[in-house]
């Protein structure tokens, strides 16, 4: 403590832009085939078919294993 702290740190303010423009490759917007679009909503509905099928057997089914 025999020498006094200096706290005067310098600060600089960022001056560039706010967002990276993006490359001209990743600028082109593309839709998936519509076979693998309806592939997708029909997995995700058996999905939760399932889901809904297996919560009311545990409610309702005494027997029914139940997985932690």
């Amino acid at each position: 403590m025999s020498k006094p702290i200096d706290f005067d740190i310098p600060i600089d303010r960022y001056q560039g832009p706010k967002t990276v423009p993006m490359p001209e490759g990743c600028s082109k917007k593309s839709v998936l085939p519509l076979k693998v679009l309806c592939s997708c909503v029909i997995s995700e509905r058996r999905a939760k078919e399932l889901d809904l099928s297996f919560l009311s057997e545990v409610i309702n089914d005494k027997n029914c294993p139940e997985y932690n």
